[in-house]
C-alpha cells in the first residue's frame, strides 16, 4: 500500500511557508514533529494544513502546524524556518 513519506509532508509544509514569506526557506529546527497517521493518496486525496507562524528574529520564523483532513489528525509540527 503506497504511503506518503514524512519527510514529503514536511517538504509541502516547507513550500507553503516559503510562498506566503515570499523567500527562500530551511528547515533549522524541529522541536516536535509527530505522524499521527499515514496518508494513503489513494484516499486521502485532500490535505488541510493549519499554520501558525511568528517572526522570532528577522531571518528566523517560528511555525506551528496540524496537518489533517477531517477528523484524521495525520501530522504536527512545531518548530522554525530560516531565510536563505
Amino acid at each position: 500500500n503506497p504511503i506518503l513519506p514524512g519527510a514529503a509532508t514536511l517538504q509541502i509544509l516547507k513550500e507553503l511557508v516559503s510562498e506566503y514569506l515570499g523567500c527562500s526557506i530551511r528547515l533549522t529546527r524541529g522541536a516536535n514533529i509527530k505522524y499521527l497517521s499515514f496518508v494513503d493518496p489513494r484516499k486521502d486525496t485532500l490535505l488541510d494544513f493549519d499554520i501558525e507562524l511568528k517572526e522570532i528574529s528577522s531571518e528566523v520564523t517560528g511555525c506551528s502546524a496540524g496537518i489533517h483532513h477531517g477528523e484524521t489528525v495525520f501530522c504536527s509540527f512545531r518548530g522554525e524556518f530560516t531565510t536563505d
